[in-house]
């Protein structure tokens, strides 16, 4: 559930900033508040599950090894929106401006690092750290923390929060590295995936992905539309005020 990870990140964001757990449990009480929608009664990962989680966090790294790089106005990077334009232009001529939030920018033993926080529920083992490398939102990532720091960042480090369902709870960290080469490969790649967004875009045809109807433990809001076949039955459902049309933010927070 969505949800769940954007509270978790909330209480992680005032845990950095303050110092309080109190004040980590407080705030994802207020995100849940805010955000009702979406929970499910036979959900597991409820209020109390994250506040839990948080809770274990804090014992677990009560003092960090690195500290937060302050921003030009003394204040530390945590949740920290950000757009740069790439220099690059999709096929047609548009720029590509790629934006995002920083969890948070850290130098850890001389090193800078992008902070990424990563809810789970699967157990943190190399199997699922390997999903990092390659990743493209940590090259993109890491590309940008370097245009802010003025010099090259090597990677991120990547801090897994597991909790399951039986409540069982784990915490590890690894640094994932980019080099120039990786960066330009990504950069390469985002053209391409640009390019194509503007072909679709133009011509009003969105090919499906349907690796991805059920990803995230839910299924996805658009799989009963498909279920209807007929394109007529489908623009009749999305016309009768089931669904609502929402331009996408970077600097809005979903999780």
């Amino acid at each position: 559930m969505l949800i769940y990870g954007a509270a978790v990140h909330e209480g992680l964001a005032a845990w950095y900033r303050t110092g309080s757990l109190q004040s980590a449990l407080d705030a994802i009480t207020v995100y849940y508040v805010a955000n009702p929608l979406g929970a499910h009664e036979d959900d597991w990962r409820t209020e109390a599950a994250a506040k839990a989680v948080m809770s274990s966090y804090v014992r677990e790294y009560p003092v960090e090894p690195f500290n937060f790089v302050r921003s030009p106005e003394g204040e530390p990077i945590i949740e920290q929106p950000f757009a740069f334009d790439t220099g690059l232009k999709t096929t047609n001529g548009r720029a590509i401006i790629y934006g995002g939030i920083f969890d948070g920018m850290i130098e850890q033993f001389g090193n800078t690092l992008v902070l990424e926080h990563k809810t789970t529920s699967t157990a943190p083992t190399s199997f699922y750290f390997a999903q990092f490398h390659p990743n493209n939102q940590i090259s993109g990532y890491s590309w940008a923390a370097s245009r802010i720091r003025g010099k090259r960042v090597q990677g991120a480090l990547v801090n897994a929060l597991s909790q399951n369902y039986k409540g069982k709870t784990e915490f590890k960290r690894i640094i994932t590295t980019r080099t120039e080469e990786d960066e330009d490969e990504w950069l390469k790649s985002l053209q391409a995936q640009a390019s194509a967004i503007e072909a679709h875009y133009e011509t009003g045809h969105w090919p499906m992905h349907t690796s991805a109807c059920t990803m995230f433990g839910r299924v996805c809001d658009f799989h009963g539309l498909h279920q209807l076949g007929r394109a007529v039955d489908r623009e009749r459902v999305l016309n009768d005020g089931s669904y609502s049309v929402s331009h996408w933010d970077f600097e809005r927070i979903e999780r």
